[in-house]
């Protein structure tokens, strides 16, 4: 059959001439040179499929183009074939004109950034796609340069994170009382150990700066692997202050970070302070204040018939870091409520708690009577609500002053003498 190159090109001496008889010979033969053309495999060149079966017409239709070149407009209508190896690292932006409805499948050879556009370069992720070698997609034409990514398989056999608009949505239709939507965070690992994460749900948003902030998480932790007697922890972080942390976790118990002793066994809540209705609910002290003096030193003499302000100098428990202690006062960075107690030695003695930054007094203590003969000593005692910001000070009305009137020495180690106590309700 006379085609070179796919093109058909009829018998020499078969062209007709005016006036000239036609020889039966070369007419039969540019008849069975017809029939024949007519019954073999077409060329792809001359329209046809180069195959005389449909796997092998289909088989043409896919080849193999040469090897392109990464670039920011990779132009597919340059492409030998349909199936293109891209090698190179550049950021891929657009694929060139093809006909609308043209498909190419691209094997990238390395790592590059596929770009999404939602007119021209349309990804299933809605976001850009970060390629490795091996990752296979498959483009489609909609025509005038642009196209929409119709499939994409990870050379690792992973699927790539898709974004979903507002609402993810699983399904279960069973009708079994024990059926239920399940998703699975799976950390196939073949060797599990202690502390490794195993999961994590962030909830994110920007902040005013326009960057992407995680300000809230679910995350997952293997404490011990060991089969039959495996261990793990749920914990809920947020982020405060621009620093993400733990906030509560669960184990066998639940329990804070911050809390003495972590988790305290099934049933229990260990926490730094439990409130209820903004009133706290027993627990230790938020912050413990004392006066300190050294042993055998006593507490003073004391001034007498005038509102005066106890020593305070030493803070024995802050773990939040909400108190300022300073030349006997206190300032608090939440609300509160303070309880004191404070000691009289062979006197009488009243105290109170006053707001220094407003002048103004704020609950009093109940009175305290000694007796001076025999000398013995006596407490006087108050609570009053904290407000944040404002400095208070305790103060003491003695009956009259003396020899030790603010505290009898022990003598045996660390004197103590005005304790406070403040529990945060905010």
């Amino acid at each position: 059959m006379p085609r070179a190159g796919g093109i058909y090109s009829a018998p020499p001496g078969t062209t007709a001439a005016p006036n000239t008889t036609i020889e039966s010979a070369k007419y039969n033969a540019l008849v069975a040179d017809l029939v024949d053309d007519a019954n073999n495999a077409r060329p792809v060149a001359a329209g046809g499929s180069g195959s005389t079966t449909a796997v092998g017409g289909n088989d043409n239709f896919n080849t193999y183009s040469s090897d392109m070149l990464s670039a920011a407009t990779v132009n597919l209508a340059n492409a030998t074939g349909t199936i293109v190896n891209v090698t190179g690292t550049v950021t891929i932006t657009a694929l060139g004109t093809v006909a609308a409805g043209a498909e190419r499948v691209l094997i990238f050879a390395g790592i590059l950034t596929l770009t999404h556009n939602a007119s021209s370069l349309i990804l299933p992720t809605g976001a850009n796609i970060t390629t490795a070698a091996g990752d296979v997609a498959t483009m489609r034409s909609k025509g005038g340069g642009n196209w929409v990514c119709v499939g994409y398989q990870r050379a690792n056999g992973k699927p790539l994170v898709v974004n979903v608009d507002d609402t993810f949505t699983v399904t279960s239709t069973d009708a079994g009382a024990a059926a239920a939507p399940v998703v699975d965070a799976y950390r196939n690992s073949a060797s599990p150990a202690a502390s490794d994460a195993i999961g994590l749900f962030n909830l994110t948003g920007k902040d005013s700066a326009d960057n992407k902030t995680t300000y809230a998480a679910l995350a997952g932790t293997i404490l011990d692997p060991t089969n039959g007697s495996e261990d793990g922890r749920a914990a809920l972080r947020t982020i405060v202050a621009g620093t993400e942390a733990d906030r509560l976790r669960v184990e066998v118990g639940v329990y804070t970070p911050d809390a003495t002793g972590g988790d305290k066994g099934a049933g229990t809540v260990n926490a730094t302070a439990v409130y209820q209705n903004g009133a706290r609910v027993s627990g230790a002290p938020d912050v413990v204040l004392e006066d300190q003096k050294a042993s055998g030193t006593s507490g003073g003499t004391g001034v007498s018939t005038t509102w005066t302000t106890r020593d305070l100098n030493t803070e024995v428990r802050d773990p939040s870091g909400l108190c300022t202690l300073a030349t006997n006062q206190f300032t608090m960075t939440v609300d509160g409520w303070v309880e004191w107690s404070t000691p009289v030695y062979a006197t009488g003695m009243l105290s109170r708690l006053w707001n220094v930054t407003d002048g103004v007094l704020v609950s009093m203590g109940a009175a305290a009577r000694a007796d001076s003969s025999p000398n013995s000593g006596d407490q006087s005692m108050g609570g009053g609500p904290i407000v944040a910001g404002k400095a208070y000070a305790i103060q003491y009305f003695l009956s009259s002053s003396g020899s030790n009137r603010l505290g009898l020495a022990g003598s045996q180690g660390i004197e103590v003498y005005t304790r406070v106590k403040f529990w945060r309700i905010a």
